[in-house]
């Protein structure tokens, strides 16, 4: 028999309870990559590999952040550990939970990266950082629609750059959508200008798909696309996680 000195207490670990994702909201998170980098426990042997081939130490340390960050993200909906989480790649690249209604992508861009999360509607979200060069106008000429390029070139000089970028990651969190990466031409389709309007104008694929803008720190533009009508999108920031403070907008 143990003396009373000798009982051994269960231990308990509590941690919040996942968060809720209705089917009509999209929860969008920010990352900051500058953060300590808090190395590659939580990631899958894959991620680890592919961590191990920048050859930049500042590029490989963003990576890194961004992936845990995604697991961190992912495992507070899920209820499960970081490092538990399975990740599946569709035909076009696009990685996806198997059995799970949740479907998320990733951005990253200098030292900021956005998770988006939808439940059974697919998505696509991009971010950039706005950074002016000489070769912007040939890219536009290149990869945007006619009448893309053709607005762009009657606003004034300077909204040209801000311009550029708004167009730039509405087509581009369009494409991750459709999940078809390079197959899919930037060219065939055609997104608004406009800060506060981000809408699809024309498109040849099947479904309805809805647009929005985001709300990033200064220097930088973003956009989210979700498949099915208007939804309410909510944006958090990482370094919350646990307190689950929110924005509706």
């Amino acid at each position: 028999m143990r003396s009373p000195g000798s009982i051994v207490y269960p231990r308990f670990v509590s941690r919040p309870p996942p968060i809720a994702l209705p089917g009509d909201e999209v929860h969008v998170w920010l990352a900051d990559l500058s953060a300590p980098d808090p190395g590659l426990h939580s990631l899958s042997q894959p991620e680890r590999q592919r961590a191990a081939r920048f050859i930049a130490d500042l590029h490989r340390r963003r990576y890194v952040i961004a992936h845990h960050a995604l697991r961190l993200v992912l495992a507070s909906y899920l209820d499960a550990e970081p490092s538990a989480i399975d990740f599946e790649t569709a035909e076009g690249g696009k990685p996806f939970l198997p059995g799970h209604p949740f479907r998320f992508n990733l951005s990253h861009s200098g030292d900021l990266a956005l998770i988006g999360l939808a439940r059974e509607r697919e998505i696509g979200i991009d971010i950039e950082a706005v950074r002016s060069s000489a070769d912007l106008p040939a890219v536009a000429r290149r990869f945007f629609a006619p009448a893309e390029v053709a607005a762009l070139e009657r606003r004034p000089e300077h909204e040209r750059l801000e311009t550029f970028f708004r167009i730039w990651t509405r087509k581009e969190a369009y494409i991750k959508a459709l999940g078809g990466g390079l197959a899919i031409p930037l060219d065939s389709f055609e997104v608004s200008l406009d800060p506060g309007h981000a809408a699809l104008l024309r498109t040849s694929a099947s479904g309805s798909w809805s647009m929005r803008a985001l709300d990033t720190p200064a220097g930088h533009a973003a956009a989210v696309v979700v498949e099915g009508p208007p939804f309410t999108l909510r944006q958090f920031r990482v370094s919350e996680l646990g307190h689950h403070r929110r924005r509706d907008l």
